[in-house]
């Protein structure tokens, strides 16, 4: 059994032909990975270009101003025109493991073995803070939902107690303190038109207020989750499925996948090896590779 903590707080294939131009809607996507690794598609192509970091990136997201991606040791580096990124001074040297953007800043979660927990948040273009989290736990994944942000987590000493944390958006658009509740453990999410939805393991969950969950079986154990429209997908190591309601699933060639984002039309996949999926209608899927590209982790799309 994994073990859990889900904070909120105030305040993620074979046959197709390669896609050579991008579809309607999706103007820009990254992808990212160990030893710094950003690759973006551009109409030429997957190009790998420099980060500014050498450290192992877990997750990065789309927001109005471009990219954000974070790390190993607190790392960040920000991206607001193709091909370009540079370091931003998180505040922290404990890993960085996930980012959501709220609509009105960026909080990014993370935490190790010997210090627990860590949330830092961005308000403007350039600079971070920490917030004060809970020191018995590590935060792995988090999700946006109104006033809340929900961040899953396990516990320091032992793996198998599941907990939830949860904070709420002040006034002053500061982050409150994590108060535990229950909720269901997750690695990924991806907001909804009345919610939020998470994806761990064999789960799929959706709340609409952040504190009742309604759950489904996954036919993959999942670690990443997107939505385009009314359609999700879900992937992780063993393959990846697509829904029109998070019951009925249907499974999608290939495995190994790390990644998935979606965003104006478009459904992006990656593996770890650098093979990447595309889809226009979550039916049809096209792929691809970023070249030279190793130890692929997370990808995200901007319209």
């Amino acid at each position: 059994m994994r073990t859990l903590v889900l904070l909120f707080v105030g305040v993620m294939g074979c046959g197709a032909e390669p896609t050579q131009a991008l579809r309607p809607g999706a103007s820009r996507i990254v992808a990212v990975g160990a030893h710094g690794l950003i690759a973006e598609w551009s109409a030429g192509g997957w190009q790998i270009v420099p980060s500014g970091t050498s450290a192992d990136l877990s997750a990065v997201v789309a927001h109005a101003g471009g990219f954000v991606a974070v790390g190993n040791g607190g790392a960040i580096v920000s991206s607001t025109e193709p091909g370009v990124w540079a370091a931003q001074e998180s505040g922290t040297s404990i890993d960085l493991n996930d980012i959501v953007d709220t609509g009105t800043k960026l909080v990014a979660v993370g935490g190790d073995w010997s210090t627990g927990a860590t949330t830092v948040v961005r308000e403007d273009g350039e600079h971070w803070r920490s917030v004060l989290s809970p020191q018995g736990q590590m935060f792995h994944a988090i999700a946006t939902l109104d006033q809340l942000i929900i961040a899953a987590a396990y516990l320091r000493s032992d793996l198998q107690l599941p907990k939830l944390f949860a904070s709420r958006l002040e006034q002053s658009s500061a982050l409150s303190g994590w108060a535990e509740q229950p909720g269901p453990d997750f690695f990924d999410s991806v907001r909804t038109p009345d919610g939020v939805a998470v994806a761990g393991g064999g789960t799929f969950a959706r709340s609409t207020d952040g504190i009742t969950w309604t759950s489904s079986s996954l036919p993959i154990f999942a670690t990443a989750i997107a939505r385009d429209g009314p359609r999700f997908v879900v992937a992780g190591g063993d393959g990846a499925a697509t829904s029109l309601d998070g019951v009925a699933w249907e499974t999608i060639d290939g495995s190994g996948f790390t990644g998935a984002a979606a965003g104006g039309g478009e459904m992006v996949l990656v593996a770890r090896d650098g093979t990447v999926r595309r889809s226009g209608d979550g039916v049809e899927w096209s792929d691809e590779t970023i070249p030279s590209a190793s130890d692929v982790r997370a990808v995200a799309v901007a319209q």
